[in-house]
């Protein structure tokens, strides 16, 4: 029954091949006609560029010839073969390749600018023209004309492939257009020299000799084809134009031409002329549309004929493909596709693929009753099928010969066995199929032979990279299977993934060392002990800092051996140890000062920590890490000789202070109070001399007994350690009711920011910091100017930025980085007053409260100072 169906089915594919075949070349020819359409458009637009264009150089020639300026008919009848050129141009471009229509495109731009130029001539009389613009428009037009036709050449070469009759009636067209061409050219020639009775010299009669033969040639070419398609009503159409030539036009120009041979001229109105020439010129642009015509017609009757045959062409394609389809559809769902699905079922079965769909038959014959059979055994096999999917474990079969017999669901998932069934195939083609299983087939080879050797399972663990190239490891056991008479039959693998518990093994393994470099590594000594106190580790640093090797120490109490003694020779009772009674309560302890016992007796001065290692609410040893404190116990002795040489050099400080304030200023009040007495005495005899000299000594004494407690006032800040919480907006207003007097007398206006917070400080500082900032707000203010004081707060990190902004004289950029050193001065004595300490008591007032000092100014606009106060109490 197959070979009858294959018979058949080969049958109607053969059919469906020739009715496909037939129907793929009458659409070709159908695509073919569609494009001699368009090359055919193509072409009738190009040519009816040319014409437009051949019509307007010659009226253009004409009238540029003529004396008297072109009329308004003139004018119109040129314009109408602008706009009809640019018209055809535009639809034919789409037709055109990208180079030609961009260079035909160009050509007619030039022509463009040149008829802009050519317009404004033509309105005026010949003796005012331009001679040359003839010959230019002559030229540019006839170039223009000679791309035309290579491009209409180029584009009808592409309908060479078509009906012969349409290339002989393409060619009549193009020849046509050629003809007018040159007969145009040769009219405008002999009319013009004509109509300005001029002589025609050798050059000319040259070209129209050549013109001459050209049309003549032309005309030869006409005839052939229109001979060779059999147009009777072109052959007419020809007829009357060689007689027009040959009896009208041709006579004339050999007259004009007898003439200007023989060196005299003759008088031909332009009138006269055109009443000779148009009507020839319209005889071969009869036969132009009589050519176009036809080829139109032919056209038209090609794409009906080839419409027509595709639709009948498809119309027995269809009927052909849905009579042979319906025949093996009825031949297959009747007969083969029964016997398919049993033939499937039963190999399904052999080859242990267990399908889970069940379908039944409803003809009640013998057909049915096999496949029912069939699914009864499936579905028996399915239930075995599932349970074997079902194991967590992969289990892969083989036959006696190494073919795989079939794999499990997690032998599937485990191998990354995807899209190919490796029931039936070697080793050597699963490796091709899945190269990631390569190095563990090639590895299984060895654990083959051993099973085969011993004739018994073999246990072991392989790796087994996925896709990617991850590893994982299986306890794989390899099965050998034998038949009742005891020859292979096969063999089986099992494998349980055993990769948690190996990357676990792997990490802890890692784990403990790398606690064992950092225990190692570490720069404090560390050693571990057990509940009984006997030492269970001792890390390199702690071995350094005692002379104890490591392996002198294990095993050994380590009370015994570190810390048996007081420093002062004492025993040391375990039950006083931190460490043993650590180990007694759990409690984890520190000791910033003891001392334990080096190999040689000496003793290592260490502070220590000691933590208990419990384990389910049991001590099971402890962690002891020390640290010499030798460099520390040296730095605080030397820290204690410091302070106390500090506390010698403050009391020193202060005798200077008492003595600077009382010693140093007695004499300068003296010496101020004689001079002023000497001065008043001599009031009456001093001169202006010495009256200035009087007066520069006691301003130098007050100025010194000023600077004497300024420098007091500085040398105290800083002193006091009590800190406390200050609030900076009742600091503030203390400065400034205690400045009170300076700011009615400067009419400063002070602007406070509400809300400033509280830091910790000392207040006395703090308000003397404020003073000298608003002090010198006034001090250093621009005359005619009321000083402006604004004082501000901002936060900025951990920091409270302090702002006090003044409108004064400013700062030039150049002088902040001197302004906050002590003693220096920005401007002359003269012009302001101070010591120049001021600012200098600022920064160290800042500083002394952790803080900063800096300026924002420009010369003549104001200044800015900020300062910068923590603000937690980390002082």
């Amino acid at each position: 029954m197959r070979v009858v169906f294959w018979l058949v089915a080969g049958l109607v594919l053969a059919i469906w091949a020739l009715a496909l075949r037939e129907f793929g070349s009458q659409y070709q020819r159908y695509r073919v006609t569609q494009e001699l359409i368009g090359s055919n458009a193509t072409v009738d637009h190009l040519l009816l560029v040319g014409r437009n264009l051949i019509f307007e150089r010659g009226r253009v020639n004409l009238r540029l010839a003529a004396v008297s300026p072109q009329d308004d008919v003139s004018v119109d009848f040129i314009a109408r073969l602008r706009r009809s050129g640019q018209e055809q141009l535009t639809a034919a471009m789409p037709g055109l390749a990208v180079e030609m229509a961009a260079d035909l495109t160009a050509r007619w731009r030039a022509l463009e600018e040149l008829r802009s130029t050519i317009d404004p001539q033509l309105a005026v009389p010949l003796a005012q023209r331009d001679g040359r613009i003839r010959e230019l428009w002559y030229r540019e037009s006839t170039e223009f004309l000679g791309k035309l036709q290579q491009i209409l050449h180029l584009q009808a070469l592409r309908g060479n492939r078509f009906d012969p009759s349409f290339r002989l009636l393409t060619r009549v067209k193009l020849a046509t257009l050629s003809l007018r061409d040159a007969l145009g050219e040769e009219s405008t020639r002999i009319g013009a020299a004509a109509a300005q009775g001029a002589v025609l010299n050798a050059a000319a009669l040259y070209d129209l000799a050549r013109l001459r033969g050209k049309s003549d040639a032309i005309l030869a070419a006409i005839r052939s084809d229109i001979d060779a398609a059999n147009q009777p009503h072109l052959r007419a159409a020809l007829d009357a134009v060689q007689v027009d030539l040959q009896e009208r036009l041709h006579p004339l120009q050999d007259e004009i031409i007898g003439r200007s041979q023989a060196g005299h001229h003759m008088v031909l109105p332009a009138s006269s002329y055109s009443s000779v020439a148009v009507p020839v010129l319209d005889g071969v642009m009869r036969l132009f549309d009589a050519a176009q015509a036809h080829c139109d017609l032919k056209v038209k009757g090609i794409q009906r004929r080839a419409t027509v045959l595709m639709g009948v062409s498809l119309a027995l394609t269809v009927v052909a493909l849905v009579l042979g389809g319906l025949a093996l559809v009825i031949l297959r769902h009747r007969l083969l596709r029964p016997l398919r699905t049993i033939g499937a079922d039963l190999r399904s079965l052999i080859a242990g693929q267990v399908p889970l769909i069940d379908e039944g038959g409803a003809n009640g014959d013998e057909l049915d009753d096999m496949r029912a059979a069939v699914v009864a055994f499936r579905n028996i096999l399915s239930d075995r099928q599932a349970l074997w999917d079902a194991l967590p474990d992969l289990i892969c079969l083989k036959d006696e010969s190494g073919r795989w017999r079939g794999a499990n669901g997690a032998a599937v998932r485990s191998l990354q066995l995807t899209a190919l069934d490796v029931r039936g195939k070697t080793d050597d083609e699963i490796m091709q199929a899945f190269p990631h299983l390569r190095l563990w087939l090639q590895a299984g080879v060895a654990g083959d032979m051993v099973m085969w050797k011993s004739a018994a399972p073999v246990t072991r663990e392989e790796v087994i990279a996925g896709i990617q190239g991850e590893p994982a490891f299986f306890q794989v056991m390899r099965i050998p299977l034998f038949h009742a008479d005891g020859t292979r039959r096969g063999q089986a693998i099992i494998g349980r993934n055993v990769t948690d518990h190996r990357r676990a093994e792997t990490a802890a393994a890692r784990l403990a060392h790398q606690n064992l470099l950092i225990l190692e590594c570490a720069g404090e000594g560390i050693t571990g002990i057990d509940a009984e106190g006997r030492t269970i580790f001792f890390n390199r640093a702690a071995s350094r800092m005692t002379g104890w090797d490591v392996e002198e120490l294990i095993g050994l109490p380590q009370h015994q051996v570190l810390h048996h003694t007081h420093t002062d020779g004492t025993a040391h009772p375990m039950a006083e140890c931190p460490i043993w009674q650590t180990l007694a309560d759990g409690i984890a302890r520190h000791c910033d000062q003891d001392v334990f016992w080096c190999k040689d007796g000496s003793p290592l001065p260490v502070e220590f920590s000691v933590n208990p290692l419990i384990e389910k609410d049991l001590v099971r040893g402890a962690v002891v890490i020390f640290r010499d404190i030798r460099a520390r116990l040296s730095a605080e002795a030397e820290i204690g000789s410091l302070l106390a040489e500090l506390k010698r050099s403050n009391t020193e400080l202060e005798r200077f202070a008492y003595v600077a304030s009382h010693d140093l200023r007695q004499p300068l009040r003296m010496i101020n109070g004689y001079m002023s007495l000497i001065k008043k005495r001599l009031a009456d005899k001093l001169g202006t001399d010495e009256e200035t000299f009087f007066n520069f000594a006691t301003d130098g004494a007050r100025r010194m007994d000023r600077m004497i407690c300024d420098l007091l006032d500085y040398s105290r800040i800083g002193r006091s350690r009590d800190m406390e919480p200050v609030d900076l907006g009742a600091v503030l207003s203390t400065a400034i009711d205690n400045m009170a007097a300076a700011i009615g007398e400067s009419g400063a206006v002070v602007t406070v920011a509400s809300g400033l917070p509280m830091v910790t400080g000392i207040g006395s500082e703090l308000e003397r910091l404020f003073s000298n900032l608003i002090a010198n707000a006034i001090k250093f203010r621009r005359p005619e100017i009321v000083p402006e004081i604004s004082v501000g707060c901002a936060e900025d990190g951990d920091f409270w930025v302090l702002s006090v902004r003044d409108n004064g004289i400013g700062i030039a950029p150049k002088d902040h980085p001197r302004l906050f050193a002590i003693f220096q001065r920005l401007v002359p004595q003269e012009q302001y007053e101070g010591t120049g300490i001021g600012l200098a008591s600022v920064r160290k007032i800042a500083e002394h409260h952790r803080g900063r000092v800096w300026v924002e100014s420009e010369l003549g606009q104001g200044a800015t100072f900020h300062v910068a106060l923590p603000k937690a109490a980390a002082i």
